[in-house]
């Protein structure tokens, strides 16, 4: 039913935002399609709450269509059909567009719905591949600049693909084509609002990744940047950045940070307990924390010797003093742990009296080995000897049996990260559902999955070529850190020259990329999952955040916002922004400026990351093709610049002779295109930046 009252008033806040700033609470909303509103736990359900909430957008769960009217952007649960959308429900949707509302629709084949699309009909397709249309430009694709998010995998093959819908359109441009050139995604305009029209479904490419059903459809399984399922909810941030009047989302890393990475280290042999105390001490002394998953091997067997024992203990306990954090990598590190035939499930009891896996060559396979065992023994041994609680779990061999989730979960372990970031076609954690179905049925247990590592069976990492991995590495990690993602590193400390790997990567890291660690940032995320908020804009420089807790302010670590300018660049030089808790608390935020058009906002003062402005220096254009100049802000005059690779030789040299706060250009026509990092000298300072030079 046609409510005039309420349109009436949507239509006059929009009015009011075209013109200049009005009193308003910007919200989203997923919208429960009426069929399912008895169910909370369907897949398709869940992924589009799971979207909206990387996405960061302030949103509310809505059943009815009572209040559309109070929704900047709604996204639809569900693909629309008769079964699950009634007529009143179509009008009123028509009307909340028609107004000036912003709808997604995920795999349209409702025929009722098809004119808002500006589609004439829907059918059933199976695509590899979707391409969504850069050259259109438009504003919705904006964080679609790298080639591997441009282009995104569905499945393996025609055969071996997720069901999808293409489109024949009438008035509807298309955003996206699949592999055979059929529309997959299409935005059409309704007198004010904008209708966005999916091909898929939301389960198939959110849900299926991350319980692994999703066709093979990874482009590779490690060491590399895969991001085809977290390009919905990055499209999803574009749509609410480009028709907010000032858009806001909650950050998706904590402080400042505009890239993380997580250092974990899988100790699971002599070498690597004997030699990981060169990690711990090169880490303690840069003043970064990183995590050691602890492999509990107490009995030989025919891959492994007996390497737990009172010397590992020693030098675990010292890691941990050192200020870094434990988990567990089970006991018997078995290459078959998946394989549910030869190691079962199990069940409760076990110690290491009566647990005794190994594995045999003779039989080509382990024998005693459950699933339980693995979890509750390595579990007992590390907290008895080390004191500390474990909470977090990564198999062996990143293998992932069917029980594991039921498993950790029942074990109290919080937080996973056996998946590796490619194979599940995402960079951000979520709730590990506790069977690998298609189905909502989530666990306590967080994954955060691993992006990179030191492992490359066709080519291994060695003391003469460790530098071609941090290459990859760094390319992975600046990638991830373009979407605010997290990258997960995993490197075995079991060889010295892996700790000038390490150190390698972390020089030449940008200051706004972050080291930190990996159940520190579990303990952001679930702050991150359990914080929820709506922005009130009161005036033109006054904007309040309303948030649902009275213990946001507490939270350790702390929530941030980001926040979009959109109107003109204008806005942050007198904004105000209060924090407010259920209870009344209130707080003023603290601005930290991006750039132009962007600033984080925190509710106290975030952490520093890298020096003050006055003390650093620029180098323009960085990444550089022929040559750069350097920029400083300091009163100093620089004397010497110079270039120094990956292996630390200084590979050019130039003298400076004038007084002025810009010098060069300096020519790097005659280096490799790599990196490198740039050194300068003034009579009381050195200083040093980031260098890329590409061709």
């Amino acid at each position: 039913m046609f409510h005039l009252k309420k349109w009436a008033t949507f239509g006059l806040l929009l009015i009011f935002t075209e013109i200049g700033w009005s009193q308003e609470t910007l919200r989203a909303a997923v919208y429960n399609n009426s069929g399912q509103t008895a169910s909370t736990t369907s897949p398709d359900l869940y992924s589009a709450i799971y979207m909206m909430d990387v996405a960061g957008l302030p949103f509310d769960v809505i059943n009815s269509t009572e209040n559309l009217h109070e929704y900047r952007l709604i996204l639809m649960a569900h693909p629309c059909s008769s079964e699950n959308l009634q007529d009143e429900e179509v009008s009123d949707f028509v009307e909340y567009v028609s107004n000036g509302g912003t709808l997604i629709i995920p795999g349209n084949k409702d025929s009722r719905m098809f004119f808002m699309s500006g589609i004439s009909s829907a059918f059933d397709v199976k695509s590899p591949r979707m391409r969504w249309a850069i050259s259109s430009r438009k504003p919705e694709l904006k964080y679609f600049n790298d080639t591997l998010e441009q282009v995104i995998s569905l499945g393996k093959s025609e055969v071996a693909a997720i069901t999808s819908k293409y489109f024949t359109t009438t008035t509807a441009l298309v955003l996206a084509r699949y592999e055979n050139d059929k529309p997959a995604v299409v935005y059409n305009e309704l007198r004010n609002g904008k209708v966005y029209t999916f091909g898929v479904q939301w389960k198939d490419v959110v849900l299926r990744p991350q319980v692994n059903k999703d066709y093979e459809a990874q482009r590779v399984y490690s060491n590399g940047f895969e991001p085809s399922a977290d390009v919905f909810p990055l499209f999803i941030r574009a749509v609410w950045e480009n028709i907010c009047p000032i858009a806001m989302w909650k950050h998706t890393l904590p402080e400042s940070y505009q890239g993380l990475l997580l250092i974990t280290h899988d100790v699971d042999s002599r070498t690597g307990y004997d030699t990981m105390g060169y990690f711990s001490a090169y880490e303690k002394s840069i003043g970064i924390s990183t995590h050691y998953f602890a492999t509990t091997h107490y009995l030989k067997d025919d891959l492994l010797s007996a390497f737990y024992d009172e010397k590992s203990i020693t030098a675990l306990k010292q890691v941990a003093a050192n200020g870094h954090t434990i988990g567990s990598h089970s006991v018997s590190h078995l290459p078959d742990f998946d394989k549910e035939t030869i190691v079962l499930r199990g069940k409760p009891g076990n110690s290491p009296s009566n647990y005794f896996p190994m594995y045999l060559n003779s039989l080509g396979h382990s024998v005693n080995g459950t699933v339980w065992g693995e979890a509750e023994v390595s579990k007992y041994l590390l907290e008895r000897d080390l004191g500390k609680e474990i909470i977090s779990w990564r198999s062996g061999h990143l293998c992932y049996p069917k029980a594991l989730i039921q498993v950790l979960d029942s074990n109290n372990y919080t937080l996973n990260s056996t998946q590796s970031a490619n194979d599940i076609l995402s960079n951000f954690p979520y709730i590990a559902q506790n069977r690998p179905a298609v189905e909502y049925n989530p666990s306590n247990v967080l994954e955060i999955p691993m992006t990179i590592s030191d492992v490359n069976y066709v080519t291994p990492i060695s003391s003469t070529n460790y530098l071609e991995f941090v290459n990859r590495w760094y390319n992975i990690t600046m990638r991830n850190a373009r979407n605010y993602a997290p990258t997960v590193l995993l490197i075995h400390p079991n060889r010295r020259f892996k700790v000038a790997a390490q150190k390698a990567l972390i020089e030449i890291l940008p200051d706004q990329v972050g080291i930190y660690n990996f159940g520190r940032f579990g303990k952001f995320w679930r702050n991150r999952m359990n914080t929820s908020f709506s922005v009130n804009i009161v005036s033109e420089n006054n904007l309040v955040i309303k948030v649902n807790s009275d213990d946001f302010f507490e939270m350790e670590p702390p929530v941030s916002f980001i926040i979009k300018d959109v109107e003109s660049k204008k806005g942050f030089d007198k904004l105000e922004i209060m924090i407010e808790t259920p209870s009344g608390q209130s707080r003023k935020a603290y601005l930290n400026r991006v750039d132009d058009s962007l600033v984080m906002v925190h509710p106290r003062s975030p952490m520093s990351v890298g020096e003050n402005d006055e003390q650093r220096f620029q180098l323009i254009p960085n990444p550089a093709k022929d040559h750069f100049v350097v920029v400083t802000s300091f009163n100093e005059k620089v004397e010497c610049l110079e270039i120094i690779d990956l292996t630390g030789k200084i590979v050019l040299q130039k003298l400076f002779y004038d007084n002025s706060p810009t010098y060069g250009p300096v020519s790097v026509t005659g280096l490799q295109a790599g990196l490198y990092v740039c050194r300068i000298r003034t009579t009381t300072r050195v200083k040093a930046e980031k260098l890329l030079i590409t061709r």
